[in-house]
């Protein structure tokens, strides 16, 4: 289910961060695709102005940089 959420999340708003980071600490646990999170960091180190007030009721926006960028160069 939360798979399937958050490949939707992308359909509609692929500039949006969050879902990529979802989708990224679903696979971790499977240990299986890591282009989630390289899409997140993109996402989020590329992040302009006019994406940042189209997403400002998400509260987590971008939160997570340092615990992707940590565990993907750990594997």
């Amino acid at each position: 289910l939360m798979k399937t959420i958050g490949l939707e999340l992308i359909k509609r708003e692929p500039q949006m961060p969050e879902p990529f980071y979802w989708l990224w600490k679903f696979e971790t646990k499977k240990n299986t695709r890591k282009d989630y999170g390289e899409r997140y960091l993109f996402l989020c180190q590329n992040l302009s102005a006019r994406d940042r007030r189209q997403f400002y009721l998400e509260p987590r926006l971008c939160s997570s940089l340092e615990e992707v960028r940590t565990t993907n160069e750990n594997n």
